[in-house]
């Protein structure tokens, strides 16, 4: 029998040891980090760790710029134009550490901050006008359905020219000063919008649900107002709900740009066009109104933001930003 078995073939030897060799060993994967195993914790820390180097820069410039805008009382004799200044001058400081924390901690590009031009899924146009087209005719919409509801409880009066622009009525540098006072409620809403949703929605969107960090953020929005003069709880809750609308808006646009006009338009349109209180404080403005009647239709000295009328209004209208998108990526268009 053994003299019978046919002798070995090289080939199907050679096969046979490849098939039994061992497979190369894998380098073992490198330990993950504590950060990367807690995202939310990771989120959480970041954006706690930049609201706190924030609130240091905002000290810092507040003592640095207060002899200066003391100084301007003269010419600026309204505490809320001299706030609004202020706030005009802190931006490149503001912005600078921004960008600095979203670079060198966070490593992350400034375009995460929202801190880049619209997208449009139509070529040819030009999103970034259109987004402030229809954020300031939408905004103008929603300040003129508050003023019919109030005017249900309450009764609005214009008396004239405001002492700002009497006696000599309306003039060519008036009119500058209002152009002047639309540029700084865009700079300031472009401030708040930098920090509260480029910066700090922005840092715990990464790690928990935009719901979450939406209202994580905007109640940090509504608390920095509750030394406002005035301020209500009516007031609070209008802004938190203000800060999920502006909230929805970065998350639906993609950048800082519609919430930054929104933010602006609503401030100019009710101090310096309307000219009731914006968040408590009086600025320049164009007409002497005077809005009576109940505090809960009127907002009372806090303005508009601390009226009841208008928390259902803002209900309504983060439905309505928050409605199922079209497919096919960010929308540049109106929410409506």
């Amino acid at each position: 029998m053994e003299e019978n078995a046919s002798p070995p073939v090289p080939g199907l030897i050679a096969l046979a040891e490849e098939s039994v060799e061992a497979p190369p060993l894998l380098e073992p994967a490198p330990p993950r980090s504590f950060w990367d195993r807690h995202p939310r914790l990771r989120a959480v820390g970041l954006a706690t760790l930049f609201m706190i180097g924030y609130i240091a820069v905002e000290i810092l410039l507040g003592f640095t710029f207060r002899p200066w805008v003391e100084a301007s009382a003269v010419l600026f004799p309204l505490s809320g134009d001299r706030l609004l200044l202020s706030r005009v001058a802190t931006l490149p400081f503001v912005l600078g550490y921004a960008l600095l924390f979203r670079g060198w901690i966070e490593r992350r590009p400034a375009a995460s901050l929202g801190l880049v031009w619209p997208i449009s899924s139509t070529s040819g146009r030009r999103p970034i006008f259109r987004q402030a087209l229809w954020a300031s005719l939408l905004t103008f919409g929603f300040l003129a359905v508050w003023l019919g509801g109030a005017e249900l409880g309450g009764d609005l009066a214009i008396l004239g020219w405001s002492p700002a622009v009497a006696p000599g009525g309306l003039e060519a540098h008036d009119l500058g000063a209002l152009a002047l006072l639309l540029v700084g409620f865009l700079i300031q809403g472009g401030l708040e919008e930098l920090v509260l949703r480029g910066g700090l929605y922005g840092s715990l969107r990464r790690g928990i649900s935009p719901f979450g960090a939406a209202v994580a953020s905007s109640g940090i929005f509504a608390l920095a107002h509750a030394g406002n003069p005035g301020f209500t709880i009516a007031s609070g809750i209008n802004t938190f709900l203000a800060g999920v609308l502006v909230c929805a808006l970065f998350e639906r646009t993609g950048s800082l740009w519609a919430p930054t006009f929104v933010h602006g338009v609503w401030n100019f349109a009710i101090g310096g066009l309307l000219s009731l209180p914006v968040s408590g404080y009086e600025i320049f403005r164009l007409l002497e109104a005077r809005l009576s009647g109940p505090v809960a239709w009127t907002g009372g000295s806090y303005g508009p933001e601390g009226s009841w009328v208008m928390v259902p209004m803002l209900g309504v209208a983060i439905a309505l930003v928050l409605r199922p998108k079209p497919r096919g990526g960010p929308e540049a268009g109106p929410p409506l």
